[in-house]
C-alpha cells in the first residue's frame, strides 16, 4: 500500500513538473517578439466612438455628435417612450472637421414639443468598435415666445424664497424653454418649462427654493397654485428640489432648449479683480468658468478686453424683499446697467416693476 501511494505522488509530482516546463515553454515562445506585438497592438483603434452632443433641430429630426467617423447599424434605433413612431430614417451628412461626425434621425411622427424622450441606437467606427448609446432629445418647438428675465432675488428666506420672474415679449408656447442656475453646459439646478401658451405681456414666475402651501407648476390657468407666493397674475412654475440661488455670485440663464440658443442672462457678483489671484476674482474655477461660457454665448458685455468680476451686477444691497429689476422698458444691453435694486419690501413678482430705487443709509445719492 505504501508502495502505491508512493507511485501516486510520483506520478502526481512529474505531472505538474510537466505542466510546469510546458508553461515556460509557452511563455519563452510568446515572448520572442515582444516589441513588435506590442507595437502592432498599439498600432490598433480599440477604442469605440462618443457620442458628445445631442439636440433637436426640426420638427422631426434630431442631430446627433461623434467623436470619429461612424456607421449606423440600421434597425437598431427606437424611440422611447413610445410616441407613436413607426419608423425611422437615418442620415450621415457630412463632417465638419476631421474629427468629428453628424448622424441626422429622421422620425415619420413628431415628438410633442418640449417633451423628453430618448433616442437609442448602434454605431460603429471605421475599426469595427461598435457604441450602444441613449441619449435624452426633446421635442421641436417651433413656437417659442421672445423672453426676458425681469426680475430676481438671490437673497431669499424661508418666508421669501428666491423667485425669477420672465417677461414674454411675443406670443407663443414655452414647450422646452429652460430656465438655469448656471449656464446649459454647466448648471446647478434647471427647469424646463412646460408647454404655456402665453401672450405678450404675461409674467412667469419661476420658484427657486421651497415653499408652504400647494406648489403645483401651473399650466392651465394662473391660479392653480394655493402656494403662499404663488401670483394670481403669472404662471407659476417651480424647480424640483429647488434649493434656492446662489446668494453673492452666479448666473441665471434661459435658452430655447435644453441645448438650444441663449435668450437672456445675468451675471451677477460682490466680487472685484483683486478677491483672489488664483481665478481672476471669480472666486473659484467653477464660477469662471461658467462667466467664460457665458460671454462666448454672447450673454454678457465686459467693460474692458476680457470680463472681470466687477461687470457683473452687485447684489449685496439687496435682500429677500429687495429685489434686482430690470429698468423699463425691458433695457437689455447684456450688462449690470440694465439693472437697480427697489427698496425694501418693493419687490413685485408677478407684475410690473417697482420704479423706485433702493438708496443705502449715508449714501450721497
Amino acid at each position: 500500500m505504501k508502495y502505491f501511494i508512493s507511485r501516486i505522488r510520483y506520478r502526481c509530482h512529474m505531472h505538474y513538473l510537466a505542466l510546469f516546463t510546458v508553461s515556460i515553454a509557452a511563455i519563452l515562445l510568446c515572448s520572442c517578439n515582444p516589441l513588435s506585438d506590442y507595437r502592432e497592438l498599439m498600432d490598433t483603434d480599440i477604442h469605440p466612438p462618443v457620442i458628445l452632443s445631442a439636440e433637436t433641430i426640426s420638427a422631426n429630426c434630431f442631430l446627433f455628435e461623434f467623436s470619429e467617423n461612424v456607421t449606423p447599424v440600421q434597425n437598431s434605433f427606437k424611440v422611447l417612450p413610445p410616441t407613436g413612431i413607426e419608423k425611422i430614417l437615418i442620415k450621415t451628412i457630412s463632417k465638419y472637421n476631421e474629427q468629428k461626425e453628424l448622424l441626422c434621425i429622421y422620425t415619420e411622427n413628431l415628438v410633442p414639443p418640449g417633451s423628453r424622450c430618448l433616442v437609442e441606437g448602434q454605431v460603429i467606427d471605421h475599426a469595427g468598435n461598435s457604441l450602444f448609446f441613449s441619449a435624452a432629445v426633446y421635442g421641436w418647438n417651433e413656437n417659442i415666445p421672445e423672453l426676458i428675465i425681469n426680475e430676481f432675488t438671490t437673497q431669499g428666506s424661508t418666508a421669501n424664497p428666491d423667485r425669477v420672474e420672465l417677461v414674454v415679449l411675443s406670443a407663443g408656447n414655452t414647450a422646452g424653454v429652460t430656465f438655469c442656475d448656471g449656464v446649459n453646459l454647466d448648471r446647478i439646478q434647471r427647469i424646463i418649462l412646460p408647454p404655456l401658451d402665453v401672450e405678450s405681456g404675461d409674467m412667469i414666475v419661476i420658484h427657486c427654493g421651497k415653499e408652504t402651501g400647494e406648489c403645483i407648476t401651473e399650466t392651465v390657468s394662473m391660479s392653480e397654485s394655493e402656494s403662499v407666493h404663488a401670483s394670481d397674475f403669472a404662471w407659476d412654475v417651480w424647480i424640483e428640489s429647488g434649493e434656492g440661488l446662489s446668494g453673492n455670485n452666479g448666473i441665471i440663464s434661459l435658452y430655447t432648449t435644453p441645448r438650444g440658443e441663449l435668450m437672456d442672462a445675468v451675471f451677477y457678483s460682490n466680487r472685484n479683480s483683486g478677491s483672489d489671484t488664483s481665478y481672476r476674482g471669480f472666486g473659484s474655477r467653477i464660477l469662471l468658468d461658467r462667466v467664460m461660457i457665458l460671454t462666448e454665448q454672447g450673454g454678457w458685455q465686459s467693460s474692458d478686453l476680457e470680463i472681470v468680476p466687477e461687470d457683473g451686477v452687485n447684489p449685496d444691497d439687496s435682500t429677500a424683499t429687495r429685489s434686482l429689476c430690470r429698468f423699463s422698458p425691458y433695457t437689455d444691453t447684456n450688462s449690470s446697467k440694465d439693472w437697480y435694486i427697489v427698496p425694501t419690501g418693493k419687490s413685485t413678482f408677478g407684475e410690473l416693476n417697482f420704479e423706485g430705487v433702493y438708496i443705502p443709509p449715508g449714501s450721497d445719492h
